[in-house]
C-alpha cells in the first residue's frame, strides 16, 4: 500500500470527479478491503469515507483478509455495516503453531480457507449483515488449498444456504 498519508493525498486529487459521477448515476463503488490496496484496515476506511464524503463509496468486504490481520472482522463488519456494498464469502484461518515457529512477515500462516471451514463466527457475521439491511450479493471466492474447485463450492453453498432467506 506504501505511505497511507500519501495516497490519502491522492485519493482526494483523483477520486472526487469518479464519485460524482457515480452519484449521478446511482452507482456504488466497492473496494475490496484486501491488503496491497489501500482499503485493508478500519481506520484507513473511516479516513478515505471521511475524506472523500460520498454515500457512493464502499466496500467489497472479504472477512479472510481481516482474519489474516489479526483485524475483529464481525466489529468492523458492524462498525462499518452501511458501507458494505458487496461481500465475498472467504474465511481465513490463523496456524498459530506456525505463527510460533516463523512470525507473522512471511505467509504460510494465515491460508484462506471455505465458508465454515476457518475462523470466521458465520452466524454473528450474517447477523451484523442484517442488522444492516445489507440486500447485496455475496460472492464465493474458493482460495481454500485443501478443497478442489467444484468440491469447495459445493460445500460453500451447502454451507451458506442457511444464512439466506
Amino acid at each position: 500500500p506504501g505511505d497511507v498519508d500519501k495516497n490519502l493525498e491522492e485519493l482526494k486529487k483523483v477520486w472526487p470527479p469518479i464519485l460524482k459521477k457515480a452519484e449521478d448515476y446511482g452507482v456504488k463503488i466497492a473496494i475490496e478491503n484486501c491488503p496491497g490496496n489501500i482499503m485493508f484496515r478500519p481506520d484507513i476506511w473511516r479516513a478515505v469515507f471521511d475524506e472523500l464524503g460520498s454515500p457512493n463509496l464502499g466496500l467489497e468486504f472479504d472477512p479472510s483478509h481481516l482474519i489474516c490481520q489479526l483485524i475483529d472482522p464481525i466489529k468492523a463488519a458492524d462498525d462499518f455495516g452501511g458501507r458494505i456494498f458487496h461481500v465475498h464469502a472467504k474465511d481465513a484461518e490463523v496456524l498459530w503453531e506456525r505463527v510460533k515457529e516463523v512470525g507473522i512477515t512471511f505467509g504460510g500462516w494465515c491460508p484462506h480457507r471455505l465458508p465454515g471451514f476457518g475462523q470466521l463466527d458465520w452466524t454473528k457475521f450474517f447477523s451484523i449483515l442484517r442488522k444492516h439491511k445489507y440486500n447485496y450479493a455475496i460472492s464465493i471466492e474458493h482460495e481454500d488449498p485443501f478443497f478442489g474447485y467444484e468440491e469447495g463450492l459445493v460445500l460453500a453453498k451447502k454451507f451458506l444456504e442457511r444464512f439466506i432467506v
